[in-house]
């Protein structure tokens, strides 16, 4: 068992090396239920269809949609788990918090998919919701599912300005 820990303690090292906390981040869309999920802890994995090939790990922003309309969690991907999708349900089902049938009906027809395991999972300390002016100011518009946010990015310096993930008033190292 420790050896295991220690294992998973070196691989998460070795993937913050590759992506420290100011290399940028990636935007999630995901809905209410699942994200309500991953920050009580039943889920610890998001499955998506398609994932940025250049992405191995790093932060993420989730972006909760309808009705909430706000990000509001930030998490660590400790890694991407790229397969097909009955690899992926055996590797990742008890992580996953959705039901079999639930996770089928999402991969319908899809060849391959994606596992994101999610580590350090924090509600932000000021939910950044669609109506505030400061998103509407740089133009922001909501990811339809994943989108990578470079250093420097408005949307990424907003955040980080307001006590949001990484830096502002809610610093919180990795």
């Amino acid at each position: 068992m420790m050896r295991g820990m220690e294992l998973s303690r070196r691989a998460l090292l070795a993937e913050r090396l590759r992506h420290p906390p100011g290399a940028g981040a990636v935007l999630i869309s995901i809905k209410p239920r699942y994200a309500e999920l991953i920050e009580g802890g039943a889920k610890r994995v998001e499955f998506r269809r398609r994932f940025p090939t250049r992405w191995s790990g790093g932060r993420a922003l989730f972006y909760v949609t309808s009705p909430v309309r706000a990000v509001t969690m930030e998490a660590w991907i400790a890694g991407v788990r790229r397969g097909r999708p009955g690899e992926l349900w055996e590797k990742f089902a008890e992580m996953s918090g959705v039901s079999r049938r639930e996770f089928e009906a999402y991969f319908s027809g899809a060849q391959a998919g994606v596992a994101l395991v999610l580590e350090g999972v924090r509600r932000l300390e000021s939910a950044v919701g669609l109506d505030d002016p400061r998103l509407r100011a740089i133009g922001f518009r909501p990811p339809q599912s994943v989108e990578v946010l470079a250093e420097g990015s408005p949307v990424l310096e907003m955040l980080n300005s307001w006590g949001g993930p990484g830096r502002g008033r809610g610093r919180r190292a990795w």
